[in-house]
C-alpha cells in the first residue's frame, strides 16, 4: 500500500507540475481565513524554516508541558541529528578548557568511552535559542538522565554548557514542512497546516537551505529529489502547529505552543477549542 500511494503521489507530480495538491488538507467552507498565499517570499520562507527547527521531532510537543530537561534534551538532540538546523547564529561554540572532572565522572555514569570530546556554549546563548523557540528559558545546570540508564545530556560550569559531541546519527535526510493553511486566530495566535516533504538521506543541513523555499520556488533538481524519497519514506504527511507572532528587536517572529509533525488536519470545532483555551 505505501509504495502504491508513493506511485500515485508521484505520478500526480509528473502531470500537475506540483506535490502541493497532492497532500494538502480537503479543503472545505471554514470561518477561518487562510492568509498564507497573500505573504511575501521571504515571510513564507521564514515561517518553513521556523518549523524546520522541530521536523525532527516526532513525538509531540507541548511547549506549556516542557520541563528543562525535556528542552535542553531537544536542543542536545540537534547536535546528534542532521535533521535540524542551528546555524551559528542561534549556537557558537566557545574555546573553554574542559574540566578534568568531567572526564573522570564519565565513566562514574556508566559511559565506556571516554573519548568524547566536549562543545561547549555560554549558557546565556542556549537561553537565547530557547527563548527564540519557545519563549522561556532553561535553568543553568547539569543535565544528566537517571533510572536504569545514566547518561550524560549536558554538563554546566561557571557560566557554560558543555555538550558532549557523540557525533552525528542521521538516518533520515532533511524535511520540508510547506505550509498549506495559516489562520489567524487573534491576539497574535496562529494555527498552521502543513505537508512534510521528506528528502533523501544523503542530503545534509548544509543542503537544507534549497528545501525550505516556499514550493513554488523549488528547482527540478529539487522536485527530483522528492520523487526519489518518496519511493523509500513513502508520501508526504501532514502535521499543524499553533504559534505566537512575536516581535524582536523590532522584526515579526514566531514562537512555538504546540507541534504535531504527524497529526494530520485539525477540524475547525478543534482549533476552536484551541483559541479558547
Amino acid at each position: 500500500m505505501k509504495k502504491v500511494l508513493a506511485l500515485l503521489f508521484i505520478a500526480t507530480l509528473c502531470f500537475s507540475g506540483t506535490v502541493h495538491s497532492v497532500v494538502s488538507a480537503a479543503t472545505s467552507a471554514s470561518s477561518f481565513k487562510n492568509t498564507y498565499p497573500k505573504l511575501n517570499t521571504a515571510d513564507k520562507s521564514k515561517l518553513i524554516s521556523f518549523l524546520y527547527y522541530f521536523t525532527a521531532e516526532y513525538d509531540p510537543i507541548v511547549v506549556k508541558k516542557m520541563s528543562d530537561f525535556e528542552i535542553m534534551e531537544y536542543i542536545r538532540n540537534g547536535f546528534l541529528s542532521d535533521d535540524v538546523i542551528f546555524t551559528s547564529e542561534d549556537l557558537t561554540p566557545v574555546s573553554r578548557a574542559i574540566p578534568k572532572e568531567f572526564m573522570v565522572e564519565i565513566e562514574a555514569i556508566g559511559d565506556e568511552d571516554v573519548s568524547y570530546t566536549y562543545n561547549v556554549y555560554s549558557a546565556k546563548q542556549v537561553n537565547k535559542l530557547t527563548q527564540k523557540l519557545f519563549g522561556r528559558t532553561i535553568a543553568a545546570k547539569d543535565y544528566i538522565k537517571t533510572g536504569e540508564y545514566k547518561q550524560e545530556l549536558v554538563r554546566y560550569k561557571d557560566g557554560y554548557f558543555f555538550m558532549r559531541d557523540y557525533g552525528k546519527n542521521a538516518v533520515d535526510g532533511p524535511i520540508s514542512s510547506q505550509v498549506n493553511k495559516l489562520y489567524a486566530l487573534g491576539n497574535g495566535l496562529y494555527y498552521v497546516n502543513f505537508t512534510n516533504y521528506q528528502f533523501p538521506y544523503t542530503e545534509n543541513v548544509k543542503s537544507a537551505g534549497k528545501y525550505l523555499l516556499p514550493m513554488e520556488l523549488w528547482t527540478s533538481a529539487v522536485k527530483k529529489a522528492v520523487l526519489e524519497s518518496a519511493e523509500i519514506y513513502g508520501p508526504p504527511t501532514v502535521g499543524y502547529a499553533f504559534l505566537k507572532e512575536v516581535s524582536v528587536s523590532g522584526k515579526k517572529s514566531w514562537r512555538l505552543l504546540e507541534y504535531n509533525r504527524k497529526g494530520g488536519s485539525l477540524t475547525e470545532k478543534q482549533i476552536k477549542a484551541y483559541k479558547n483555551k
